[in-house]
């Protein structure tokens, strides 16, 4: 029913009654004064004035009932629900979805807006906790992420904190992940996280914040990892980022059961198993930080775990560090340096010099390496060996060196305007900026800006930076390689080299490492086996490069040893970019007539 139909029942009574009341006073005057003959004029005035009286005092007593009642019924139709309107609205934030089947049974203007609000109201309650999962928990696992972990930390220690207890941070990194999702692909890898994921929620077994999202204070213990000494009260996991988890080990009886429960963890992640018939074995390494020692807020804890993680990817595969002070410090250094290479990359404080590489046997200059360095302002000119680390630690690297490449791509457009067009300039490429998804692109890109042949190019890679990925980087290698830029293997000899590699990749040139010639052509046999790499270079139809070279018996050497390319002090230090075209034409001038220069 309609709320003015609910309105007009109300008011139509009281007019009935009202018409009644009037025909029930004249009926009566007429009965009681039926012989107005025996009536005086004063009589019939008073008569007269007292049915007015009457009248208008039943009018009265029906008018105030009318009102009374149609008060009490508009309360309840409109007042009442207009309340109960306001009170859903105002918690229409904070409400949980509710039954309405029952709850309103009547249909009036003012009941179907509120029943549309309700169901608002619900559908709201019912997104919100959508949306809350969505924001807290991971799609692909179900695991809580980290705004979920960090959300629910603070309570826990908070109450680690009234009772003393010890709350250990496990932050893990499965580590060959990315090399099983290539071979199998982008699909297989996702399964392959779901199946981690429950695992690891295997690990710490159901019953605990995972399954009731909130912190209890009659917490059950947990003994799956272990004996009664490695029992923990409460245990979390969430997923992070990619292959990165967090663990959470709250109330452990001591330091070492964090270490204890983490090798458990290892050991369960690394032991083989199948899906879809691929026999799968993942390796993975640890970093832990404990409460109260090493922080007490959960960001400082997952800051602190993280540069344990690092540190134990430093050592290998199925490592578990602890954070240590150390690691603050070196962390501070290093978020230091990366606010300055930020400042230094705005304010144009990097420089890129040049160092020519020389044709042993003709004396032709053949390539520069382009070689960056940080006019840091109170430092002086800083070498890139002591930042660049960082930069590929935090990023960086791909800005720096997109930078770096259009300084040299724009000296090269400067040395063929010259007239120089066989010269090529070499860029030192690391892996971040080797395996970005974009690189092939960015060559393309730049070689078309400046109207360059990619000839003109070479990129120097490091034996680590492909066994990081071999498979990927052979394949990036391989395009830059069809597209004509020039790879070179960089620092061989340094640290680990094998001859495989000169196999493995498409190498146009090798360069043997400054130190590795020092210390060798000081050791018995050691010129031996400098010759011995040259030639088997030259068996794979790669050039060689003697990187370092300052010395006149060290030219007369690799000379002898056919080796095809100098580089080093012997010929010049690094020049400035401005400077390359002057450098270049003395070059020429002087080969003829400079005794040094005569080959």
């Amino acid at each position: 029913m309609r709320l003015k139909d609910k309105l007009t029942l109300v008011y139509i009574p009281f007019i009935l009654l009202i018409i009644l009341t009037q025909v029930a006073v004249v009926l009566g005057y007429f009965l009681f004064f039926a012989n107005p003959q025996n009536l005086t004029i004063t009589d019939l005035v008073i008569n007269n004035q007292l049915i007015l009286v009457l009248l208008v005092v039943m009018n009265l007593i029906t008018l105030g009932g009318f009102i009374w009642v149609y008060r009490i019924r508009l309360q309840r139709l409109l007042v009442l629900k207009l309340e109960y309107l306001n009170q859903f609205i105002r918690d229409f934030a904070k409400a949980d979805p509710i039954p309405i089947d029952g709850l309103i049974p009547e249909t009036d203007e003012i009941e179907q807006l509120l029943e549309s609000v309700l169901v608002m109201r619900n559908n709201y309650a019912i997104q919100k906790k959508s949306l809350e999962k969505l924001a807290y928990f991971d799609r692909l696992t179900g695991l809580p992420n980290k705004e979920f972990l960090i959300k629910e930390l603070a309570p826990v220690l908070d109450r680690a904190k009234r009772k003393s207890e010890l709350v250990a941070i496990l932050h893990l990194e499965l580590r060959n992940f990315r090399e099983i999702n290539e071979n199998l692909g982008s699909e297989f890898g996702d399964k392959l996280i779901k199946v981690m994921g429950k695992k690891l929620e295997k690990i710490i077994r159901a019953g605990d914040i995972i399954k009731h999202n909130q912190i209890n204070e009659d917490i059950h213990q947990l003994n799956t990892l272990g004996d009664e000494s490695e029992m923990v009260n409460l245990t979390m996991v969430a997923r992070i980022i990619g292959v990165e988890f967090v663990f959470v080990l709250i109330d452990i009886e001591k330091t070492e059961n964090a270490l204890r429960i983490a090798n458990r963890i290892i050991d369960r992640i690394t032991t083989p198993f199948i899906i879809e018939q691929h026999h799968i074995k993942l390796n993975g390494n640890i970093g832990i930080a404990m409460y109260p020692q090493d922080g007490d807020e959960p960001e400082v804890l997952f800051k602190h775990a993280n540069f344990a993680l690092k540190e134990a990817n430093k050592q290998g595969a199925n490592q578990v560090e602890y954070f240590t002070r150390e690691m603050n410090v070196h962390a501070l250094h290093k978020a230091e340096i990366e606010k300055n290479l930020k400042l230094g990359l705005e304010s144009e404080q990097f420089i890129v010099q040049f160092q020519p590489r020389v044709n042993i046997h003709t004396g032709e200059l053949v390539a520069f390496e382009a070689l960056l360095r940080w006019q840091s302002p109170g430092a002086g000119l800083i070498p890139a060996a002591e930042f660049m680390g960082v930069a590929e630690e935090t990023n960086l690297i791909c800005e720096i060196g997109n930078w770096i490449f259009d300084q040299v791509c724009h000296a090269l457009a400067q040395w063929r305007n010259a007239g120089y067009h066989s010269i090529r300039a070499s860029i030192n490429i690391s892996a971040t900026q080797l395996f970005n998804e974009g690189m092939l692109e960015l060559v393309e890109n730049y070689l078309q800006l400046y109207g360059l042949a990619a000839e003109n190019l070479e990129f120097e890679i490091t034996e680590g930076c492909v066994i990081k990925d071999e498979k990927l980087a052979i394949q990036i290698l391989e395009k830059l390689s069809h597209l004509g830029v020039k790879i070179s293997l960089d620092e061989f000899g340094h640290d680990y080299s094998s001859l495989k590699i000169l196999q493995a990749i498409p190498l146009n040139i090798l360069k043997i490492d400054r130190k590795f010639i020092m210390d060798e052509y000081q050791e018995k046999g050691g010129r031996q086996l400098l010759q011995s790499i040259i030639a088997i270079a030259k068996g794979f139809d790669i050039q060689t490069v003697a990187c370092g070279v300052e010395e006149q018996y060290q030219v007369d050497f690799f000379k002898e040893s056919d080796c095809d390319f100098i580089q080093g002090f012997y010929f010049s230090r690094p020049i400035a970019a401005n400077k390359v075209i002057a450098f270049v034409n003395d070059w020429y001038n002087d080969l003829e007539t400079d005794a040094k220069l005569r080959f």
